[in-house]
């Protein structure tokens, strides 16, 4: 929440400091008695991702740029200090409450940012997308979406209480409005993954699945107003106050919507509990979203037509860097840079396979070979720069770490 004030702790100056502190706390924690670990994936999980910060620091021997291979791999080792901190807690209470605190302090910033966009909203949009408070817009969306399945986790907990399960699913909704007025493209795969490994290993599965589509549903509702910006930058025009308003208020009263539908689906969950009503609605819910789902294909399959037709046509705006799309909104295009960006990162992967060209050395190759006038130093693809910066050894220890997570969290889950 403090770093959404500073452009999310980008510049060196920032996450400088909070590397030290995370290193310092770990420190003072073996000193004190020992990071202890329970053997098992997520004991796995933390030496491989200081494995993988170790990697990262040996490739500025063999990097064109020591420097920037060092200053990549001081940023590896915050976050492998990031991950082992909440880790190393002495139990599942302790764990609990860091995340509680993260999912309330991202929710703070989107209250903060829903006030901003109503007081002064043009300034918070760059080229007609919602650019603060992290002033990158990716990583802006990114940040509201890594709270969102999990507070909609919290609002369908069938007996918690009845206020605070409204208003999670009200921030939910919020975070979804607030990631989608970025038009980031990436969050829509971040989402359906996180609905994936959130629905595997997590109980209320029906309930979390229907308040999702319900917040989704709504952010369709409410679009319209909210494309306003992106519409404007789209026809040449500037993006005023005028235009940013109307998308500011669509949102407040999408985030009131949201209040009042939780409230009511939470009262009626918490009242239905254990009745005969009840097990009726939970029995027909799965039938009532299977059918929904082969609407939802039927309709896709209606707009797109033939899908290898329509798989061809978007492999050529894809691949064609002049391309330009008159959607209504960017989320339904692939047009852009990236196949340039990863066509470098691939070259520069087949250069040095087993150990990249070093962390944060991608740029020199891209340079070079660049076919665009996009000034840029990453593949914009986490898979590509792991591949081109630090090669197959790089991506194993980190899909490596990946996994280990994963597992761990699974059996914690089924614990739990």
């Amino acid at each position: 929440m403090i770093a959404s004030a500073f452009d999310g702790a980008f510049d060196l100056r920032y996450w400088a400091l909070i590397t030290i502190l995370a290193l310092t706390i770990l420190i003072t924690t073996q000193i004190s008695g020992g990071i202890l670990l329970d053997r098992g994936p997520l004991s796995i999980a933390v030496g491989l991702v200081w494995a993988f910060a170790a990697w990262t620091l040996l490739s500025s021997i063999w990097a064109d740029s020591a420097a920037q291979a060092w200053e990549g791999a001081d940023r590896t080792i915050l976050y492998a200090a990031v991950i082992t901190a909440p880790l190393a807690l002495p139990g599942r209470r302790q764990a609990l409450w860091v995340g509680q605190g993260i999912f309330a302090g991202v929710g703070l910033v989107a209250v903060i940012t829903l006030i901003s966009l109503l007081a002064n909203g043009a300034d918070l949009f760059v080229a007609g997308r919602l650019d603060d408070p992290l002033g990158y817009r990716n990583a802006t969306a990114t940040l509201f979406a890594f709270v969102f399945w999990p507070l909609i986790g919290l609002s369908a907990e069938r007996g918690r209480n009845t206020p605070l399960r409204a208003l999670t699913f009200s921030v939910a909704t919020l975070c979804l409005g607030l990631a989608f007025l970025t038009q980031s493209r990436g969050v829509l795969i971040g989402l359906v993954c996180g609905a994936a490994a959130f629905l595997a290993i997590g109980p209320d599965r029906m309930r979390r699945i229907l308040l999702g589509l319900a917040a989704a549903a709504g952010v369709a509702i409410f679009s319209g107003p909210m494309l306003d910006p992106y519409h404007a930058f789209q026809n040449g025009e500037v993006v005023t106050n005028s235009v940013v308003d109307d998308a500011s208020r669509a949102l407040l009263l999408l985030t009131l919507a949201a209040l009042l539908f939780g409230l009511f689906v939470a009262l009626l969950d918490n009242g239905l509990r254990g009745s005969a009503v009840g097990e009726v609605a939970s029995r027909a819910a799965p039938y009532v979203l299977g059918a929904a789902a082969v609407v939802g294909v039927i309709v896709a399959l209606v707009a797109i037509g033939n899908p290898a037709s329509y798989a061809s046509d978007k492999w050529n705006e894809f691949t064609d860097l002049d391309s330009t799309s008159s959607t209504s909104t960017r989320l339904g295009t692939v047009g852009g840079q990236r196949y340039d960006l990863w066509r470098v990162a691939v070259k520069e992967f087949d250069s040095a396979p087993v150990g990249g060209v070093g962390e944060g050395n991608y740029d020199f190759g891209y340079y070079q070979d660049r076919r665009t006038d996009r000034n840029l130093s990453d593949p914009h693809s986490l898979p590509f720069r792991l591949l081109s910066e630090t090669g197959i050894v790089g991506l194993l220890l980190f899909t490596g770490v990946i996994v280990a997570l994963g597992v761990g969290i699974a059996r914690s889950a089924r614990r739990s």
